[in-house]
């Protein structure tokens, strides 16, 4: 079975483009934020809304560290697997 029809690979794949995908969703929203501070009442819309996006940014990040995470420890398991794989089919080691 070629390695890259491999379902394990495939998984792998998969996670490396949710956290692609999470890095491009944070960059979008985090061009909505405004960098100037607002201090008026007057202007307390415009504060809301940057706690919104502060409160998104926050849970994005929250999820970003834990897929990169995921997707990190996953890729060494199946980087290890394949090398093993790779050596017991080269005869290296008797069954």
């Amino acid at each position: 079975m070629s390695i890259l029809a491999s379902p394990f690979f495939l998984v792998l794949v998969f996670l490396v483009l949710a956290v692609i995908g999470l890095a491009l969703y944070r960059k979008m929203v985090a061009n909505l934020e405004d960098d100037t501070v607002h201090l008026s009442a007057i202007e307390s819309g415009a504060i809301h809304r940057q706690e919104e996006i502060a409160s998104r940014l926050e849970k994005i990040d929250y999820w970003g560290k834990r897929a990169t995470i995921v997707a990190g420890i996953y890729a060494l398991v199946y980087g290890a697997y394949e090398i093993y794989r790779a050596w017991v089919d080269s005869g290296h080691v008797s069954n």
